[in-house]
């Protein structure tokens, strides 16, 4: 298998395995009774300095946030964002899923796939390693993507 091939189906496995969690959280969520398309964040992992915070939130919502406009006319119906935080500061925040549909109506984990938004999924998965790489010090930008 050449090494293009490899990487490739590497990428989509990491694609389908964060489609796979952001599938569950909603799962999960529904299942707690939360109203879905009111939005909710989850926090999967959190460490003396460093957060990573996944939110899940309406398009009505997300238009009433400071974000860029570039990246207000990305978003989808519902949309999932990442967000990594070093020492309670934003360093980077992705719009990694935009979904046609709200998030009450996400019933299968094909649905989050098809809406994944590789570049910035990519984007962030390479924030966290460079962050991680660092021991988790502060970056001095705080790219949104």
């Amino acid at each position: 298998m050449s090494d293009d091939m490899e990487k490739t189906l590497a990428e989509k496995s990491y694609e389908e395995s964060i489609a796979n969690d952001f599938f569950n959280m909603i799962q999960e969520a529904r299942e707690n009774g939360v109203d879905l398309d009111e939005g909710f964040e989850t926090t999967p992992l959190s460490m003396q300095n460093a957060t990573l915070r996944y939110m899940f939130y309406n398009k009505k919502f997300l238009k009433g946030t400071n974000m860029p406009m570039a990246l207000k006319k990305k978003m989808g119906v519902s949309n999932i964002l990442t967000a990594v935080e070093v020492n309670g500061k934003p360093v980077g925040i992705f719009l990694v899923c935009t979904l046609s549909v709200p998030l009450s109506k996400v019933l299968t984990e094909d649905q989050v796939f098809k809406s994944i938004q590789t570049k910035a999924l990519h984007d962030f998965k390479g924030k966290v390693a460079l962050l991680m790489q660092r021991g988790f010090e502060t970056d001095a930008s705080a790219p949104v993507h």
